[in-house]
């Protein structure tokens, strides 16, 4: 089977979500178009990876190296495939690794309160008029740390405004993750619930009830944001802000437990390693306060015979 014909049948599972198989996508072919399409897979040895992945490495659009270890990701998953799918016995893969990145999230990619009261100011009730619909976006991104995958499909069915509570389903996940809400984000979720025309369906922050497209309610936050006058951010400001607030007041597994992430990746992303406070820690740990200079604390000698 020729590499392309090889990528379409790995992309094309019903199992895997449109994100990722975008994703699969955007980098299969660019090692396809590197390697050459009409290739038969069975005929890719570790040389021809191994060659791609270092003009990989010198291009000039793989500006990180998480995007790098995105491709080798992308890769590893696709021959593991053709292996299961007997088109090839061994992935050419080989030793190849990863780059050892960290994976902590800067604390610049965290909307600053400021910006937050900023913002707020501009969607609540002013001269220029109210849309709840803006409001309540705003405040749930803040109030919960959701993801915008998660906003973006919530319907009003799972919206508890009496516990003030609302059940998504984040990253392709089957299992519902709950998300509480303040006062002021409930208020606004049911004035716009009551101004929106939910003649197309019952997604709760589109302005028709429609499923809103990928990427389509980053924009409008985007967007949002410029009008306000803060500059650009993502939905994912919020969510970052969320957590390095919370990891500040809560142990980790409580963080995680609210932003719907493993213990290990709120480690990774949150909590950084502090060298000194390490050090310290570790210096209050020795055997120093064991010895004394008070004969009280001298354990006697045992006599002979």
């Amino acid at each position: 089977m020729q590499l392309s014909e090889a990528v379409d049948l790995f992309v094309s599972r019903p199992d895997i979500a449109e994100a990722t198989k975008r994703t699969y996508m955007y980098d299969l072919i660019a090692m396809q178009d590197y390697i050459g399409a009409s290739k038969p897979v069975d005929e890719i040895i570790p040389a021809d990876i191994l060659r791609y992945f270092i003009y990989l490495d010198k291009k000039e659009s793989i500006t990180s190296d998480h995007t790098y270890n995105k491709h080798v990701t992308s890769a590893r998953a696709f021959f593991k495939f053709c292996v299961a799918m007997q088109m090839i016995e061994k992935s050419p893969i080989g030793t190849l690794k990863k780059k050892k990145v960290s994976h902590l999230v800067d604390k610049s990619k965290a909307m600053p309160d400021v910006k937050l009261r900023c913002l707020l100011e501009y969607v609540s009730e002013t001269p220029r008029g109210w849309h709840p619909r803006e409001e309540a976006l705003v405040r749930f991104f803040a109030d919960t740390g959701a993801r915008a995958g998660g906003a973006r499909t919530l319907t009003w069915e799972y919206v508890d405004f009496s516990e003030r509570r609302a059940t998504t389903f984040e990253k392709g996940k089957l299992e519902p993750h709950s998300k509480i809400f303040g006062r002021e984000c409930s208020r606004a979720l049911a004035a716009w619930k009551l101004k929106q025309d939910c003649t197309e369906g019952q997604c709760v922050f589109s302005s028709d009830g429609r499923m809103m497209k990928e990427g389509n309610l980053g924009q409008y936050f985007k967007r949002l944001c410029h009008r306000a006058g803060i500059g650009t951010w993502h939905p994912h400001s919020l969510r970052h802000r969320f957590a390095h607030k919370a990891i500040k007041q809560f142990d980790v597994s409580k963080v995680a437990g609210m932003i719907g992430d493993t213990v290990e990746v709120t480690i990774q992303h949150y909590l950084p390693k502090d060298k000194k406070a390490i050090e310290a820690a570790m210096r209050q740990m020795s055997t120093d306060h064991l010895m004394t200079d008070t004969k009280a604390d001298i354990l006697p000698l045992r006599k002979e015979g």
